[in-house]
């Protein structure tokens, strides 16, 4: 899921409003109620600024969504990708009447088509409209947090687990290029104030304040692990740092959803569900 709400993406070659006035829902193939939309000239536009520098690059991140979908043979193996809207952005044409007493995650969802040189596909790209009123990260907390209860029995002694910044960077230094081998991720918080020298690195890893936000450290891909390596060693380097932080060990078979947002407050709800993986925008740049 992509939190269209909290990051710097924006879409691009078709008339969004248009398809959501005309809305008709269609079962597609793999079950799910849906209206299926052309995407020739589709484009999901982000503006990047990787190497820190005066010029910023625009990227189209669909493509590159298309290839996970459309290549079995890709690890990790994404079903489905999801970029998810609040309603409140379509306020003036969201039809009102759409809502149904109870069902408070109501969305509207449309299709990707998927071009003609890629029709073999495992999944879809996804685009979710809430409707207006329920908030994006209410809607992403409860559908992922819904899977906690279904989770197998952890057999794992060491899940759970605090463990010093020397093992995370132990954990993360164990490279051979391939994606998602490692059988544990991090999770690490910001449990007291800290220094102002400390302030630069919990500003850039969007822990701005104690118990508020986490950061998420995974081997999900390899370029995502050399990263996570990184940013083990560049706290591991601020002074007295372990003081003010906690890294916990996590068993990477108990995840069943990616979230990418810059939302703090949603990254500590879907912190403590255990099932999902939060990513910021930055990770997403460099997942790949």
């Amino acid at each position: 899921y992509l939190d269209g709400c909290s990051l710097p993406i924006g879409m691009r070659g078709i008339k969004m409003k248009d398809y959501i006035k005309n809305y008709q829902m269609e079962t597609q193939g793999n079950g799910k109620a849906s209206m299926t939309i052309p995407s020739k000239f589709f484009q999901l536009i982000s503006k990047s600024n990787r190497d820190h520098g005066h010029d910023s690059t625009s990227i189209d991140f669909f493509p590159f969504f298309q290839s996970l979908l459309y290549r079995r043979c890709i690890i990790p193996t994404f079903s489905d990708i999801t970029i998810m809207w609040d309603g409140s952005k379509f306020r003036d044409i969201m039809d009102k009447s759409d809502h149904i007493p109870g069902n408070d995650y109501k969305t509207k969802v449309f299709t990707l088509e998927p071009s003609s040189s890629t029709k073999t596909t495992y999944g879809a790209v996804t685009i979710e409209i809430t409707f207006d009123g329920d908030a994006v990260d209410d809607v992403l907390y409860h559908r992922c947090a819904k899977d906690v209860s279904n989770t197998s029995p952890r057999n794992d002694e060491i899940h759970g687990k605090i463990v010093s910044l020397n093992k995370v960077t132990e954990l993360f230094s164990k490279n051979d290029g391939n994606s998602d081998i490692l059988s544990h991720y991090i999770v690490i918080r910001r449990k007291a104030g800290g220094t102002k020298t400390h302030r630069r690195l919990f500003d850039k890893l969007h822990l701005r304040r104690p118990e508020e936000g986490a950061v998420f450290l995974t081997g999900l891909t390899s370029k995502l692990q050399l990263d996570s390596w990184k940013i083990a060693k560049e706290l591991l380097r601020e002074r007295g740092v372990e003081k003010v932080i906690e890294c916990e060990l996590r068993s990477r078979d108990e995840l069943r959803y990616v979230v990418v947002t810059d939302d703090v407050f949603l990254t500590e709800r879907l912190a403590r569900s255990g099932v999902t993986l939060v990513l910021s925008y930055r990770q997403l740049e460099r997942m790949f």
